[in-house]
């Protein structure tokens, strides 16, 4: 029973480090990294303006839903909570 526990952690920990190195390959193979930028943000302002116009509850919802999916990625905390805060203050700088 023990070495049945000890195989599945060890799987669970390598299949996360391939999801990780995954994720890790596409963020720079497709250069990601230009849409977290503050002046990306800066850039797309009159989008998320008018979107926020269009459909305020959708946009909100979505940051929310973001947010809270950062909180069971331990690891992306503070990646994406560094994101929400920028695009919602575009957003309330906007509004």
């Amino acid at each position: 029973m023990e070495e049945l526990k000890s195989n599945k952690k060890n799987f669970l920990r390598i299949l996360l480090l391939l999801v990780l190195a995954v994720l890790i390959t596409v963020f720079f193979v497709y250069d990601l990294k230009q849409y977290l930028t503050l002046e990306f943000l800066q850039e797309s302002r009159e989008v998320i303006r008018q979107h926020y116009e269009a459909q305020p509850f959708q946009l909100l919802l979505t940051f929310f839903c973001i947010y809270l999916l950062s909180q069971f990625v331990p690891c992306m905390r503070k990646c994406i909570r560094g994101v929400c805060v920028c695009v919602c203050v575009c957003v309330c700088v906007c509004v």
